[in-house]
């Protein structure tokens, strides 16, 4: 978690350190903001009084839940969910303040409502129980989910999951909670300023001169793979439109206090609690959570299995989908499945 300490420490010493510095009469130009145009139908619901986006394709009495991670968006599952969807039921969620999904700053954003809202859209769909699946924050999600609703988790993935504890400054969680819109505003300044000016967020894009390796913050161990390439040119290509509509400062805002909530909700303590199926992914040169994140994931959790992908980053489901594949294939064959949904499923009835 070391990578996340020192994101979080740059990224809010940046803020204060530039906020004299931000003109806040500076013009900048307004675009409207359009929702993010996926591989899958966008399908929408109410889940707790937020406007929930979400994906369910497949069909069958097995259920895969796939949960993106801190300013991800489903995005990063559309392999998983095209290869999946021909033997399960598959659903991705945007969780809230991400995504497609509603933004407001009135949402506790967080661990916890990341689980509930889970939970709250398996209520939706009718799905008792399923294997869920998440990375990074949503690996943290997932954790915290099979901790809270281990009879609703057949089993969990957790890829390159955020989540055990970091010795960042207690005053500096504080300051996070207690200003999340000074935080967000200032971060949106700096952010359009800095593209005003011909420059490119922090994060995205290739990591080093070279394309491939290294950088700050790569998600990406090679990011002139094909897919990881892919998944650049799409996510850039809608930001650049995306950072000057009036959403982008309530994802900012959704983005401070989700990130107070990985520091704030440890799972340190509850992993010995943890008493479902649990297969750990992990990049062997993830450079945002480190891989011994995934050894202690693996010590606390008992009888939980941990798959090294290699040649692989932040982000294995985009960058080495065949190697995620295989081992999360191999986990599920060695799974004993209940029905996911009630009798009679109506999914299930549909397809046959």
């Amino acid at each position: 978690m070391h990578f996340i300490r020192m994101f979080l420490t740059v990224l809010l010493l940046t803020v204060v350190s530039s906020s004299l510095a931000v003109s806040s009469a500076a013009e900048y130009k307004k675009l409207d903001y359009e929702p993010r145009v996926y591989d899958f139908e966008s399908k929408y619901a109410d889940i707790n009084g937020i406007n929930i986006c979400y994906i369910d394709e497949g069909a069958g009495d097995q259920v895969i839940i796939f949960v993106h991670g801190l300013s991800g968006t489903m995005y990063n599952f559309m392999d998983s969910i095209r290869y999946y969807s021909k033997s399960h039921r598959v659903v991705a969620l945007d969780l809230p303040g991400h995504g497609n999904s509603e933004r407001r700053n009135d949402i506790d954003y967080g661990i916890p409502l990341f689980a509930d809202t889970i939970a709250g859209l398996m209520d939706h769909l009718g799905i008792e129980k399923a294997v869920i699946a998440g990375i990074s924050m949503g690996g943290h999600s997932t954790a915290y989910f099979a901790w809270k609703y281990p009879k609703r988790t057949i089993a969990a993935v957790l890829i390159d999951a955020a989540g055990l504890g970091t010795n960042f400054p207690s005053f500096a969680k504080g300051f996070m909670e207690k200003h999340p819109e000074w935080i967000a505003k200032k971060m949106t300044k700096m952010t359009r300023k800095s593209l005003a000016k011909g420059k490119k967020p922090m994060l995205g894009g290739p990591a080093n001169d070279d394309g491939k390796h290294g950088g700050k913050f790569p998600m990406f161990w090679d990011a002139s793979k094909p897919k990881a390439k892919k998944w650049n040119d799409w996510n850039n290509a809608y930001m650049e439109k995306f950072y000057w509509t009036e959403e982008f400062p309530k994802f900012n805002y959704a983005l401070v206090l989700s990130s107070h909530s990985i520091l704030s909700v440890p799972m340190n303590d509850k992993l010995a609690d943890i008493n479902v199926p649990t297969l750990i992914i992990w990049g062997n040169n993830d450079g945002l959570v480190d891989i011994q994140c995934g050894f202690e994931y693996a010590r606390g959790i008992r009888g939980s299995m941990l798959v090294v992908i290699q040649d692989c980053g932040h982000v294995p489901p985009v960058e080495e989908p065949e190697q995620f594949f295989a081992a999360l294939d191999k986990f599920l064959t060695g799974i004993k499945f209940k029905k996911s949904c009630p009798n009679p499923c109506p999914r299930h009835k549909a397809a046959q």
